[in-house]
């Protein structure tokens, strides 16, 4: 039996170790500051023209090299309004700009009076999308990179999730120098510039017209207010780097005269590692320091929330979902290559390794506060920090490995993958639904909602390309077997299936999926409407069954990108192939989920005529009615006519059957089916 002061001394080695296991799990929970700002007037609404007056302060909870800023008793004055463009409109967890009363050094940063508070709603790889596109740029020695810092935010006392406080772009001897720049409001064009190319035409402009016809917004933050002679300066110099850019002769590249090449292929190799497939199309930053001899310089970099969204296989210009001005023609100088193969084997050897490190010590920083994000906005945010991190980690080594191959040089550390994908009709059967290997050999996706049919497949469908027999149908919690090959076809779901988790084994070949299986509705066709550039996307403008089966609207003038679609692009959202252009009287081959259609011309009396068991579109134009009856009509002595299947697909008249069916366009624009005899 043991005696009392031997108890005693077991009670008091018990509390020990449940005081050190209660220190060591506080302790792995690291804490991140946190931010608290009280709004003069909590009832004002927040936008992002008016700056509200309000106070905060900084509790850097023990984060390591952050420093207190004000207190609960004696909070600072500052101002704050909203920013950004979509990630404003698009999210209820809303990013900030802040104008403080005196510089601080917020969160670590630098101490300074204008910051951002960044939302990154749209982020699900971690957050760690703007945090890695930063310190790659680090590593590519882009003299200034905006630096950013994890915060809490609460505000008006309500928890608000986590945030991002960030160094706004602006001109600076700390940020962007442009080498004591002279008074914005001078005449002075050499006084230092500061612009951005724009996706959108609400800030101070000019706009110029690309080589390949496509128009490009500069933005220009400093000077902000133009004299005339500095408007006619900056048109000067963007009309030279555009022509030059797109002169035939690519054997010498004048452009970098006025671009500073070196600078270019840095900022142009982060893009790429990122994938970043709306670089060179908004958030685009250049500067031009001051003095006469000063090149453009572009940077410094921005905005990376439209990257790592689809496989490795293609440079960013390729099958981009927007419109990158320049870098697709930049890149056919072999001058402007090789300069970047220089800089990428620099990068291979003394830049590269460690990132994935990095990445990770930067998830650990984080991960107990994205928790509570995600326990805030349930809807968006980061539920598995450790598999978010692990995507973007893999993403990155497989870009990088690609480009090694086509620049010849390959990081020492970056793995050799075979990517997977799902690819159906739910993501228009593209590459942006990547599986991730798993230790024991398979593959694992895990999806909100699976619905409708799909495969398995690599980006070229050669590589990997895994389908069903055609008949069976998907169900959860049931093993599948796949078809490997192109005797494989398209799988087909079993009603939808939730919160799907698929499991790919490609050794034996089975799909399974983990989820709740929702058996199958009737679904009605809703109505569905011309949406497009013409009624600002609006869903007033509703197709119309006629008596002969097709859905119809007739406009007084087509003109500008539209697409047909239900009101919430869902069940019907029409599209094209981003590459044919609408002709009058030419059926045009609609495609599910497809990329806005685009006119050959703008067409007057329009109307428009949609086969929805086809999936065709015919226009006509003037006095034409859509698609005149079948006639029987053998005459085809017009040489100006043109002849088109119902697939849409145009035939030459003299392999026309007698007997078949055929759209007659004329040369009018007027259309009608015939039988030929």
């Amino acid at each position: 039996m043991k005696t009392y002061s031997e108890i005693i001394k077991v009670a008091l080695m018990m509390i020990c170790l449940i005081c050190m296991s209660s220190n060591a799990a506080f302790s792995a929970e690291r804490m991140v500051p946190a931010i608290y700002i009280t709004m003069d007037d909590p009832s004002t609404e927040i936008d992002r023209e008016t700056y509200i007056p309000a106070t905060y302060y900084v509790d850097a909870r023990g984060a390591e090299g952050v420093e207190n800023v004000g207190s609960k008793e004696h909070p600072l004055p500052l101002q704050f309004r909203g920013r950004g463009n979509w990630t404003w409109v698009g999210y209820d967890k809303k990013p900030y700009r802040l104008l403080l009363n005196d510089p601080a050094p917020m969160a670590g940063l630098k101490s300074s009076d204008y910051f951002g508070l960044h939302a990154h709603a749209d982020d699900n790889l971690g957050f760690m999308r703007n945090t890695l596109g930063f310190e790659l740029a680090r590593r590519l020695g882009i003299d200034w990179t905006p630096s950013h810092a994890p915060v809490e935010l609460y505000l008006n006392g309500e928890y608000r999730g986590l945030y991002f406080c960030t160094e706004l772009v602006r001109a600076d001897n700390d940020r962007v120098d442009l080498r004591d720049p002279s008074n914005p409001a001078s005449d002075d064009i050499d006084g230092g510039w500061l612009i951005e190319i724009d996706n959108y035409d609400t800030d101070p402009h000019i706009v110029v017209t690309e080589g390949n016809g496509q128009k490009i917004i500069f933005s220009h933050k400093t000077p902000l207010n133009l004299t005339e002679s500095q408007e006619e300066f900056l048109r000067s110099q963007m009309t030279a780097i555009d022509k030059a850019i797109y002169d035939p002769d690519k054997s010498v590249a004048k452009w970098a005269e006025l671009v500073d090449i070196d600078r270019l292929a840095r900022f142009y190799i982060v893009q790429e590692l990122m994938d970043n497939t709306e670089s060179f199309h908004g958030s685009c930053f250049m500067h031009r320091p001051k003095g006469e001899d000063a090149k453009w310089m572009f940077g410094p970099v921005w905005d990376f929330g439209s990257s790592f969204f689809r496989g490795s296989g293609k440079f960013i210009w390729q099958d981009s979902n927007y419109t990158l001005t320049w870098i697709k023609e930049i890149c056919t100088f072999p001058e402007f290559q090789q300069k970047v193969k220089d800089i990428w084997a620099e990068f291979c050897i003394s830049g590269y390794d460690g990132i994935e490190e990095f990445l990770l010590a930067e998830k650990d920083r984080i991960k107990a506060a994205a928790g509570r994000d995600f326990e805030r906005w349930p809807d968006y945010g980061n539920s598995d920090m450790d598999g978010a991190v692990e995507k973007i980690c893999y993403m990155l080594g497989n870009k990088a490995r690609w480009l090694g191959k086509q620049w010849g040089a390959i990081p020492s550390t970056a793995p050799d993958n075979v990517e997977v994908f799902l690819r159906g009709t739910f993501n228009t059967w593209n590459t942006s639904s990547m599986f991730m290997p798993q230790d024991d050999g398979t593959y694992r996706i895990s999806l909100p909602s699976l619905t409708d049919e799909f495969k398995i497949a690599s980006a070229d469908f050669s590589t990997v390309n895994f389908g069903g027999d055609g008949v069976t149908q998907f169900k959860a919690n049931t093993l599948y077997h796949l078809v490997s090959g192109v005797g494989g076809k398209n799988i087909s779901v079993y009603g939808e299936i939730k919160d799907a988790t698929l499991i790919f084994d490609p050794v034996e070949q089975t799909l399974y999926a983990e989820g709740t299986q929702i058996e199958p509705v009737e679904e009605t066709l809703p109505a569905f409407y011309f949406r497009g550039d013409l009624n600002t996307w609006a869903t007033d403008t509703e197709f119309k069954e006629d008596s002969s089966g097709l859905y119809v609207v007739d406009l007084p003038l087509l003109t500008g990108r539209f697409k047909i679609a239900d009101a919430k692009f869902k069940v019907i959202n029409f599209g094209g192939d981003n590459i044919t252009l609408v002709e009058p009287g030419v059926p045009y081959k609609l495609i599910q989920g497809g990329k806005n259609i685009s006119l050959a011309r703008d067409i007057k009396n329009a109307h428009l005529a949609v086969d929805l068991d086809k999936k065709i579109l015919v226009v006509t134009e003037g006095s034409a009615s859509g698609v005149k009856d079948v006639a029987a009509d053998g005459a085809d002595n017009i040489s100006s006519r043109r002849y088109f299947n119902m697939q849409g697909i145009e035939l030459d008249r003299n392999d026309i059957r007698p007997g078949e069916i055929v759209i007659v366009v004329e040369s009018d624009g007027s259309a009608r089916k015939e039988i030929r005899k």
